[in-house]
């Protein structure tokens, strides 16, 4: 049975009309509006205590949302209606409901605020404004994804973020001026996500993309600065800081050194820190080690052409006739027999303009001495030409391709 006596007794707390001891307020009387005013947001939790005498409900059901408290009046079937209040500054009073449904063994949550009024010396209307959260089922990879917004209010945004922990997620929030790449990085976040799951299974690819792939992008930011998909989420694109953070030799060329190990890690497995100097030159050959980034006090060595060694090499150098700080980001291939040279220039910065520069007719030669069946040594495979032999009619490559394969043997069509 209702306790009328109680609610009446909170009410009138609520209204300003009892004293702290109970006793009857006469003052009341003189201004009951503005009293009330006073009153009710400073005695805001009597609005669930009214709620509860009335429906004779013995403990606070708590928060609504980080914001609000509530007391639902309709509760059936994990799903709930009632009154929520603001817990601090201005008094908000609205119609708060909620929904706990288990599908696929995961909780999916969604909850509505709709304001009905302001109560800050003056009553304000609030109608119209909409705040709403949810929950939504996410794979094994991911521990939470939840949307969140407001409609009618000054923000009117749409928040949909996706989490890995409760301090490791990405929240892409709409309106804002950078959405498309904000999409991109929540995208990346998500993969990312699942590729560190792979890895934790010790699967080999996958340790070396999340390992190393991911940090030569700057995620997470160390010595290599953040690069524009794995940046903060509302910053706008810049490429500037992650290529200066590289193509530098500042900073004892840390970012340099850091970048190029991370090359030869992701493609042979080899976390050896030794390097050639000449400039900055890793070897792309080894068996996959463990290993930290390099300093230079890791220098093992002067590289220089040829070397007299079929492979390749991955490195940061100023060409001769260069000016200073004018770097590089070069491939060298080399086979003995033949002996052939090649340098693929994958990027250079003057330090103002990045640019590709041309390649020149030596790819040709190493093309060349493949195909002959040579074979390349890539860590601690063989690149090798081969005949495709799971096509029904074997036919030779179109001119300018080979058909490549390491051992084991994975065929793949290969341009140069």
């Amino acid at each position: 049975m209702a306790a009328f006596d109680v609610a009446l007794v909170e009410l009138g707390h609520l209204l300003g009309l009892f004293k702290d001891d109970d006793s009857l307020d006469w003052r009341w009387f003189g201004d009951p509006f503005g009293r009330a005013l006073i009153a009710i947001p400073a005695e805001r939790e009597r609005i669930g205590a009214v709620i509860r005498a009335l429906l004779e409900r013995a403990a606070a059901t708590g928060a609504f949302d980080a914001n609000a408290n509530w007391e639902p009046i309709l509760d059936t079937n994990n799903v709930g209606l009632g009154v929520a209040w603001s817990t601090g500054g201005p008094l908000q009073i609205g119609l708060g409901a909620k929904a706990d449904i288990p599908i696929g063994g995961q909780q999916i949550t969604l909850a509505t605020l709709a304001r009905l009024l302001q109560i800050a010396g003056t009553v304000t209307p609030r109608l119209g404004e909409v705040t709403f959260t949810g929950t939504f089922p996410v794979p094994d990879f991911l521990s939470a994804g939840e949307i969140t917004g407001e409609v009618g209010t000054a923000a009117n945004t749409v928040g949909l973020k996706a989490s890995r922990t409760p301090s490791d997620f990405r929240q892409l929030d709409y309106p804002n001026a950078v959405i498309a790449w904000d999409a991109a990085r929540l995208a990346v976040f998500v993969l990312k996500s699942w590729i560190a799951q792979r890895a934790a299974a010790n699967e080999e690819f996958f340790k070396r993309v999340n390992d190393h792939l991911f940090p030569m992008m700057g995620d997470p930011a160390g010595a290599i600065a953040a690069f524009p998909l794995v940046a903060p989420m509302k910053t706008p694109p810049n490429f500037d800081a992650w290529r200066d953070s590289v193509l530098t030799t500042d900073n004892n060329a840390s970012g340099a050194l850091t970048f190029l190990w991370h090359v030869r890690a992701l493609l042979t497995g080899n976390e050896d820190p030794n390097f050639l100097n000449g400039s900055f030159f890793f070897p792309l050959t080894g068996a996959p080690q463990a290993g930290s980034a390099p300093t230079l006090a890791d220098a093992a060595g002067n590289y220089t052409r040829p070397t007299g060694t079929t492979g390749a090499w991955v490195g940061l150098l100023t060409p001769p006739g260069e000016p200073p700080n004018t770097f590089t980001l070069v491939l060298d291939l080399e086979t003995t027999a033949p002996a052939r040279t090649c340098r693929v220039p994958l990027g250079r910065f003057d330090g103002a303009t990045f640019t590709r520069p041309p390649l020149d007719a030596s790819w040709q030669d190493i093309v060349q001495a493949i195909a002959a069946g040579a074979g390349f040594p890539i860590g601690n495979e063989l690149l090798t030409a081969v005949v495709d032999a799971t096509q029904a009619s074997p036919q030779p490559p179109p001119e300018g391709y080979c058909w490549l394969a390491a051992k084991p043997v994975e065929q793949v069509p290969f341009w140069t």
